[in-house]
């Protein structure tokens, strides 16, 4: 259900801060909450990442496999769309959280992050954030939700972006994909290795060749981690920096197609027109 906090819904008496500007994609929702003793929620899900990040007090989640995560403070809890939990407060006093809502990472976007928060992966998990982390992010927020300052969304933005970094940085240091470490070592090498040579010429033997598999098992592991093939990701790729290209720089279409490693201008149309659905001269006339 978008923009809406089903733990406030459940918990009328939470004091809530809800960020009120606009939230830019990927994100859905940004709120501080504090609870009270006795506050807790049914078992209930989201179809988008929920993190929980604690700055004071201890929180826990429970999950439908008898399942549970404890939150102390400087900690963040991830759980992935579509599981189901619950959640209670663990200490006496207060729990001070930032609940932050969003859709899935695309790896184009976003690179290596969309192995962790990519929808690929259906195991909660927690991430060390730091206590000293945690209370920058919360006063350089709460204060963007009360009062709204020029740029506020771009601001929010880079903020939340940061945010799931630090956490992103956890996991993969730690080796932490997706449950299965090797798989998610070989797709994260091999998304840096296209984003690094998208303008050379790659093939699916090449980039199964450095992950020591054949091209076959290559693309099954790619596709179940990213969601999609390793071809179809590379295509993307060139495509999505085509079009800016073709939207923001003064470079002729031969120029552009010459700086993307497209081997003349004539299959560069072709590309572009079969998988963007347009031809670069009629994308530039609509800009």
């Amino acid at each position: 259900m978008k923009n809406k906090n089903l733990f406030q819904a459940r918990t009328p008496g939470v004091r809530t801060l809800i960020y009120k500007g606009q939230l830019l994609p990927p994100f859905r929702l940004l709120q501080f909450d504090v609870y009270r003793k006795g506050d807790e929620a049914i078992f209930h899900e989201h179809q988008c990442y929920q993190i929980m990040l604690i700055r004071s007090g201890s929180f826990s989640f429970g999950f439908r496999d008898g399942g549970r995560m404890v939150l102390p403070p400087g900690h963040a809890g991830v759980i992935p769309p579509g599981v189901g939990h619950s959640w209670r407060l663990n200490d006496r006093g207060a729990c001070s959280t930032l609940l932050l809502l969003f859709d899935p990472l695309l790896a184009e976007d976003f690179g290596d992050l969309a192995l962790v928060f990519g929808g690929g992966s259906h195991s909660p998990f927690k991430a060390a954030v730091g206590i000293e982390r945690t209370m920058r992010l919360f006063d350089l927020l709460e204060k963007e939700c009360r009062f709204l300052q020029p740029a506020s969304a771009a601001w929010v933005q880079s903020l939340l972006i940061g945010f799931l970094s630090w956490i992103g940085r956890d996991v993969l240091g730690k080796n932490r994909i997706h449950e299965e470490t090797r798989e998610g070592r070989i797709v994260r090498l091999a998304l840096n290795f296209m984003e690094n040579h998208y303008r050379e010429p790659i093939t699916l033997p090449q980039l199964a060749r450095q992950a020591s598999l054949g091209a076959s098992r290559f693309s099954e592991i790619f596709r179940r981690q990213v969601g999609k093939s390793p071809v179809q990701h590379l295509n993307d790729l060139r495509l999505k920096r085509a079009e800016m290209l073709l939207r923001y720089s003064p470079l002729s279409v031969a120029e552009i197609a010459a700086y993307l490693g497209y081997r003349s201008e004539t299959y560069f149309y072709r590309f572009f027109k079969k998988h963007g659905g347009r031809t670069p001269s009629a994308l530039r006339k609509t800009e």
